[in-house]
This record gives structure tokens, sequence and C-alpha cells, in this order.
């Protein structure tokens, strides 16, 4: 069986309790497939996100009179559907990587049905920041050290919190004015943070950038704060301290070791740039965080 539809199927077993806060996730999952895939008819108890990273897929909604509605996602398209849609997914693509965020609440009738939305799902093929980025946050924050090291209620409490953001992020994006539909985000963008993401412990050099994609450091810099709602250096360092954290609660090296690994190799510098983006400084976020049960 595909590792894809195994996922599905595993998923579909899974048992669902209420929470009593807002929302809060049931399966949260980064996929990586190295081949084309297909996983047909498939329903899920819980309404999820699909957000498609890289590569292509085509989406097919099955409704109850034996239509269908198809949907060709690619790069940066985010897909919500209801709870109980029976849908399809398959792609071509020699490589596809998306997140699977799925969720439940008690509010989340009352959302879906004030949202007036006769279809059950919304495929959102504008590329919107704050949420893309809260899915991709949320998806590295809980497939990473972080979360087990956290006692059961806190974990808990953590993906209510997160579930309900995601949630109010969601609802804000389907009522945005015309005039604040994003346009697709260029391609050199993508390769550029694709870059940021996968080598954040490298120097970036600004002049690489202007050299490789023929355009002026102006340009680059007004894109990727336009399209990603901050400055390149924020977004690295942010991606730095993401890993750092990652770092100082699954390894036990020293905290200047820590921040030479992640790319930042002045100490002083390290600890100031942590604590401005956790309020806390390395040492004491390692103590806090490893003292949990």
């Amino acid at each position: 069986m595909e590792p894809l539809a195994q996922l599905f199927d595993n998923f579909k077993e899974t048992p669902i309790e209420d929470h009593p806060f807002f929302f809060s996730f049931d399966c949260i999952e980064s996929i990586h497939t190295d081949r084309p895939f297909q996983c047909k008819n498939v329903i899920l108890p819980s309404a999820f996100f699909l957000y498609l990273k890289s590569g292509h897929t085509t989406l097919e909604i099955h409704s109850c009179d034996h239509a269908s509605h198809t949907k060709e996602l690619t790069e940066g398209d985010i897909a919500f559907l209801y709870p109980d849609t029976f849908f399809s997914l398959s792609s071509d693509a020699a490589s596809t990587d998306f997140i699977l965020l799925a969720l439940h609440g008690v509010l989340l009738q009352d959302y879906l049905l004030s949202s007036h939305q006769s279809d059950r799902y919304y495929v959102l093929d504008h590329y919107l920041p704050i949420l893309s980025n809260q899915i991709e946050h949320i998806a590295a924050d809980f497939t990473s050290d972080l979360m087990t090291h956290c006692s059961t209620e806190k974990r808990i409490f953590f993906m209510q919190q997160y579930a309900t953001d995601l949630m109010t992020y969601f609802r804000q994006s389907l009522v945005l004015p015309a005039n604040q539909v994003a346009r697709s985000v260029p391609s050199y963008l993508k390769k550029v943070r694709r870059h940021l993401d996968e080598h954040y412990a490298l120097t970036f050099v600004l002049d690489d950038v202007v050299e490789q994609y023929g355009v002026s450091k102006y340009k680059f810099c007004h894109d990727f704060k336009e399209f990603y709602d901050k400055p390149p250096l924020q977004y690295l360092n942010e991606q730095r301290i993401l890993h750092a954290k990652d770092f100082l609660l699954s390894t036990d090296v020293p905290v200047h070791e820590v921040g030479s690994m992640v790319g930042i190799d002045n100490t002083n510098h390290f600890i100031t740039l942590f604590k401005r983006c956790t309020g806390t400084t390395p040492l004491q976020y390692r103590r806090n965080h490893l003292s949990i049960d």
C-alpha cells in the first residue's frame, strides 16, 4: 500500500475525543513523496487543511449526488475540506511535499455554517503568507523534539491554541477584500526561501541572489517582505532560532555550539537574538523545558 494511503487509513481508525477548547488537532503530518501517487475514495472524520509546499496534485471532491468537482493544486495552494468529505488525491509529479493538518472543535460547525459555503471545501489558490506561514510553523513545532519534552497537558494546550489560531486566520482569509488577495509568489522567491529553509546554517550573501536571479537588492528585499511579511534576514534568523530550540532540547551541547550549528558564531549575538525571538535565553529555555515532567 502507498505510504500516503496508509496514513489516511491509519487516521480513519483514530478515535476523536472532544476538547473543551475551541479547536484541536487530530493529525499533523509533513508528507514527502518521491514518485507519483494516487489515493482514491478517501473520507476522513475531521476537517483538514492540505497545504501544498511543492509539486502539484489533483484534488477531486465526490458529492452525494455522484457529481465530482476537480481542483488542480499547485505550489502554495491551500485546500480546506469539511469533515466526512469524500475525496480523491493524486499526482503525476516526480516529487510532492505537502502538510496535512486535521482538526475538530466545538465551534467548527458554527464556523462552517457562518461561511455560507454550499460546497464542502475551499481552495485558496492565492498566496496568503499569514495562513501558510502558520501552517508551516505548526508542522515544524509538532514534528520536532520540542513537544516530546512537554507534559501531556501542555502538549494538548499547545495543540488547542495553535488550532484555534489557525482557524481564526483561515476565517479572516475568507473575507479578504479583493485588493488584499495576493498575487502568485515569483518563482525566484520560492527558490530563495527554500534555500534559506534547507541551508539556514550557511552565510546568506545578498549579492549572490542579485547575481543568480538578475534582480536588484531593493527589488529582492521589497518582494520578499511583500510576500513573506518580513525581511529576508529576519526570516532566516527565525528559522535559525527554530532549529536552535530543537538542538537545545535534543542535545546536550553547550549554548555557544548550538549557535554555531545554526549559523550564528557570535555567542553574544546568538543569545540576544534568541531572547528577542523567544523571550528567554537559550540556557533558560533548555532548563525550563527539560524540567517539565
